[in-house]
């Protein structure tokens, strides 16, 4: 397998497979300004594999608990204002809430318009350590194995 950049060529590929195996769950990500990088995986001169990595935004609200919930949503409301003015001058479509606060969640729902993610949310985090930058686990270096990718195969 070969593996190298996205050509605007390789896209009615990506769409043949997107619609076969995943259009039900996703939608076909554009490939824009948020675009960081993308890769194609060939296989004897087929598009076998996209993926890209875009950035996302994510807000972050730190707000005093000690408040009556009107002043609160009031607060989150004058955030999300300016969260949103950043968002159009930056050309973001989309910016992603990690709430822990079951309460809070539904407040961002019911208020502010905020829908659930359908999937699973994971993050990748990377690590620095003896001049190497590597996938963590806990603090702890991961790298890929056969187990991994035969997982990915079970899926």
């Amino acid at each position: 397998m070969n593996q190298r950049e996205l050509n605007l060529d390789d896209y009615e590929e990506i769409d043949k497979i997107w619609r076969a195996y995943y259009s039900q769950e996703f939608g076909l990500p554009p490939v824009d300004n948020n675009t960081l990088y993308t890769t194609v995986i060939e296989q004897y001169g087929e598009v076998v594999g996209f993926g890209h990595i875009r950035q996302t935004a994510e807000s972050l609200m730190i707000i005093d608990q000690s408040l009556s919930k009107k002043v609160r949503i009031e607060i989150v409301k004058q955030i999300l204002e300016k969260q949103i003015e950043g968002m159009i001058v930056k050309d973001i479509k989309e910016c992603h809430a990690f709430a822990q606060n079951h309460k809070f969640a539904k407040m961002l729902r019911k208020h502010f318009h905020y829908v659930p993610v359908i999937g699973e949310s994971l993050v990748l985090r990377l690590e620095k350590g003896n001049g190497e930058t590597r996938r963590s686990r806990d603090s702890e270096f991961a790298t890929t194995s056969e187990s991994d990718a035969e997982s990915v195969e079970a899926e």
